[in-house]
């Protein structure tokens, strides 16, 4: 560690703002794995990963969730949350062709990556089959899934929030749904968190017993509420703080004489000549971009990890990182959550994360193998950045944020009616007072009707609902097609507008591409050939329409 600090402050380009210390500190033990563990497959399993008792929290998951309670699951990334309520699951799924066990994660990505995982323990296990539905399931598989329903069932809520309204195959493999588990639960908040909370409730409909509940999640500052409110039930908390298996080094900079650009690759290739295997966080696909390219011509091994790549790119990515291949990855969120990408050394932060618990997400991915890792947080200019310049300790002292719902939100409640009553007919006297005043606006302005009791959706009802099917609040998709026909990726509206509009020179992997057109939802792009020194910054301005005076 001293000679890292050394080696950085030699540099007189930057200063060395504030280093905190994370010292090793391992969960409470609890019992051996033969102690709580009766299948002898899956305590064998266990053995051969190295793991030969549990931590506390996990035996006291484990025995709560075969109690039937609904649990919420709050540690470090890395200390073994899947095995906490995976075990108990694959217990109650020998033998029992009754249960489905639906698995649900906030991206396919995390689905697919976590698949391996999962697999690992059932396939010891004649007959308890896992699949994945989501998007990318092809059709055959999917017919496949509805006649013969796999006992662990992995999706995501945007699979449930379509699925539900146009499937009736889907609706009827959810009748045998008897768990509902959601990882990564910490990203359910805000307008996401509240579409899912819809979700949830739509799903509960067709289930023929109420729903167990698990969660799982990094640390957040207030589990209790925050999961008894998105499940809508009483949760026991099982929490374990303050994990680390090996010591941690938060180092707070500021460059000087040169600009966080800049900075950015000057500590990429200090880690890459430490042999540090590092992620570089940013919080936009242009500095991704532009990061690669500085740092490919700097002669440095790295990739760019984001959204808009197809998913055969990132996993590529994903690949590389793993084996070796590449010494860094410039990444915007699309790695913030538990996608496997091996035994990180270092994490780089372009800018400030916008919350304490999206920092300790971050820096979670460090460190994992029990290796002595490092974080760098790069200030700049701005005010935030100037505070934590002058007050170092207030950056480290902060608690998680605590996460929030708003169900009462009426803009996301009139879809979920609306797509509740697509699901199936709603009786308009089992809803709650709030979503019964929803029901009869949506029924004044002719989007639902009444037919006896029951609700039941209009043709304009249909129309409005088409446009608004997205849970995460982007507007529709833009493919982006090379001149030879080959997609390479996708960009959302409006950022799809900005960035692709003919002319522009659109940035891929570290490769400039030029648009030569944008019409139906697709760009048409062309290489641009050499390593030229270009790239384009729209100019546009925005006038706000008046919506509703309050």
């Amino acid at each position: 560690m001293e000679e890292v600090i050394k080696e950085l402050l030699a540099d007189s380009s930057r200063k060395i703002v504030h280093v905190k210390i994370d010292k090793p500190l391992l969960p409470k033990l609890g019992s051996y794995v033969n102690e709580v563990i009766k299948v002898r497959e899956l305590a064998s399993s266990l053995k051969k990963r190295g793991i030969e008792r549990f931590y506390s929290f996990q035996e006291e998951a484990i025995k709560a969730i075969r109690r039937g309670e609904n649990v919420f699951i709050v540690a470090g990334t890395g200390t073994g949350k899947t095995e906490a309520f995976l075990l108990p699951l694959i217990e109650r799924a020998i033998g029992n062709d009754k249960e489905i066990f639906l698995l649900i994660y906030p991206t396919k990505a995390l689905a697919r990556d976590q698949l391996d995982r999962i697999r690992y323990y059932t396939s010891l296990f004649f007959g308890v089959r896992v699949s994945v539905l989501d998007g990318d399931t092809p059709e055959r598989e999917r017919k496949r899934i509805y006649e013969y329903p796999p006992k662990f069932l992995i999706s995501n809520p945007d699979m449930i929030h379509y699925s539900l309204q146009y499937s009736s195959s889907f609706r009827e493999l959810m009748s045998k749904v008897s768990t509902i588990v959601m990882d990564d639960m910490h990203v359910y908040t805000g307008i996401f968190g509240t579409h899912v909370y819809y979700v949830l409730r739509r799903l509960e409909r067709f289930t023929s017993v109420n729903p167990q509940y698990i969660g799982a999640s990094a640390t957040i500052g207030n589990p209790e509420i925050f999961a008894s409110k998105l499940f809508k039930s009483k949760v026991r908390v099982i929490e374990s703080k303050d994990v680390r298996k090996s010591p941690l080094y938060h180092i707070l900079l500021k460059p000087i004489y040169r600009s966080k650009m800049a900075e950015t690759i000057s500590l990429i290739k200090f880690c890459e000549k430490k042999g540090l295997k590092t992620l570089i966080f940013v919080d936009s696909h242009r500095s991704a971009e532009i990061i690669k390219i500085l740092a490919k011509r700097s002669g440095l091994s790295i990739e760019v990890h984001r959204a808009g790549l197809s998913r055969k790119d990132r996993k590529e990515v994903e690949e590389k990182l793993k084996r070796g291949e590449i010494c860094s990855v410039v990444s915007t969120p699309t790695l913030e959550l538990g996608i496997d990408i091996g035994d990180l050394d270092a994490v780089i932060l372009y800018n400030i994360p916008p919350s304490f618990s999206r920092y300790l997400q971050r820096i979670g991915r460090v460190g994992r193998r029990g290796q002595e890792s490092y974080t760098f947080v790069i200030l700049g200019d701005d005010p935030i950045s100037s505070f934590y310049e002058r007050n170092p300790r207030a950056f480290f002292n902060r608690e998680p944020e605590p996460q929030v719902l708003e169900p009462e939100n009426e803009e996301i409640a009139k879809i979920h009616v609306l797509a509740m009553v697509r699901d199936m007919p709603v009786n308009l006297n089992n809803l709650d007072k709030f979503l019964r005043e929803i029901a009869l606006v949506l029924v004044r302005e002719g989007l639902l009707k009444v037919k006896g009791s029951f609700l039941r959706i209009t043709r304009k009802g249909i129309e409005f609902l088409r446009p608004r099917m997205s849970l995460r609040g982007v507007g529709e998709i833009v493919e982006i097609i090379t001149a030879e026909g080959k997609n390479i990726g996708s960009r959302e509206m409006p950022m799809a507008l900005k960035e692709l509009h003919p002319g522009a020179i659109y940035l891929h992997r570290g490769i400039p591409y030029l648009v030569i057109d944008l019409k139906k939802r697709k760009a048409i792009v062309k290489k641009i050939p050499g390593d030229p020194e270009m790239i384009t910054y729209p100019l546009f301005y925005t006038l706000p329409e008046e919506g509703k005076i309050i």
